[in-house]
């Protein structure tokens, strides 16, 4: 992608959730050789209607919608195991191809429900070395990957075993407001273990917590 976009083609890249969008944009400012060649890529992100067009202003990602009719060198569609399972979404990803396009799909069968999906005819090539993840993260990943004894040749792409996982394991008693306080004292206790483990190391931009849902992190925001 980063050569395609300093080759001067244009380039449209697909995924159902658009903070996964802005995310692979970071990573193609951090790598692309100025902000330039980020004017020939295009976004499409749920409901995948509509072409975005993106430009960085103050350090900022904004997008505006783009022109219908534009044609693209290359076509990537990531985590597609979420767009083809849907005949709705598919489509609409389908009409952004045009002859002599490149495309180029991305799809993980642990992450499909190992359910038939109904991808267009291409050449699949299948990726087995995990860059970002130490040993130990791999054999812990395995146990929930699918594929058989295919999932035995993912390997990690560089000799570190890595720190071990820490759990941090927890009981909850009394009412909701003793249940909250509690969710929201133990990720700090995690996070002071990593600040303590890894001095010097900056989160800014690397931590997420993931919440069961929308009511849950209302009630643990304060």
């Amino acid at each position: 992608l980063v050569k395609m976009l300093e080759e001067n083609k244009r380039c449209l890249y697909v995924a159902r959730n658009p903070s996964l969008c802005f995310s692979v944009v970071k990573w193609l400012e951090k790598r692309l050789r100025s902000f330039r060649p980020l004017s020939r890529l295009t976004l499409l992100y749920e409901p995948l209607e509509r072409p975005r067009a993106i430009k960085i202003s103050k350090g900022r990602i904004v997008t505006e919608l783009a022109a219908e009719d534009l044609a693209f060198d290359l076509v990537v569609v990531d985590e597609a195991h979420h767009v083809y399972r849907d005949a709705t979404l598919r489509a609409r990803v389908e009409k952004r191809f045009r002859a002599g396009a490149r495309r180029l799909i991305l799809s993980d069968l642990s992450q499909s429900d190992g359910r038939e999906i109904p991808y267009p005819p291409m050449r699949e090539t299948e990726l087995t070395e995990v860059v970002r993840s130490s040993k130990r993260v791999v054999a812990g990943a395995m146990q929930f990957q699918l594929g058989g004894e295919a999932k035995l040749l993912t390997q990690c792409h560089h000799d570190s075993t890595g720190p071990p996982l820490k759990s941090f394991l927890f009981d909850v008693v009394g009412d909701d407001a003793d249940r909250y306080g509690k969710y929201a004292d133990e990720p700090l206790r995690a996070l002071d273990a990593v600040v303590e483990d890894f001095p010097g190391l900056s989160l800014h931009d690397r931590v997420a917590i993931i919440l069961p849902d929308a009511q849950f992190a209302k009630e643990l925001k304060p």
